[in-house]
């Protein structure tokens, strides 16, 4: 999948799922612990782009950049290995991440189109 693609998929996943993908536990400071994917069916920017039926137990707690996160993509054709590096489009799925774990939902849509911005993608109305 090229960046838009990306964007486009989680974009819309986000969007209509309208609620973070969180355990109903919270870290000691509070903060809520996201998840991929819950046992409820939620899940989160990245996790959208995982494979149907991809068992999360193994990438939970790692970032969208780390190197099991990227072999599941790539295998998966979310990130394609065709001899260059994906760098930007590992900073893209970093930030999407960064977009579910970090924002309230209700700032979903600004934080959005601001990173369609940063990477110059389009924004589908």
């Amino acid at each position: 999948m090229n960046k838009q693609e990306i964007f486009n998929k989680v974009r819309n996943h986000l969007l209509t799922q309208n609620q973070k993908s969180i355990l109903p536990i919270n870290h000691p400071d509070g903060s809520p612990i996201c998840r991929y994917k819950t046992k409820t069916g939620l899940m989160c920017a990245i996790g959208c782009l995982l494979p149907e039926g991809f068992d999360t137990a193994r990438v939970e707690g790692h970032y969208a950049g780390d190197d099991q996160v990227v072999s599941v993509l790539l295998d998966s054709g979310v990130l394609e290995n065709n001899g260059r590096k994906f760098g930007g489009d590992i900073d893209l799925l970093c930030d999407l991440q960064s977009l579910h774990d970090n924002y309230d939902v209700e700032y979903w849509p600004h934080q959005l189109r601001k990173i369609a911005n940063d990477y110059k993608l389009t924004v589908e109305e």
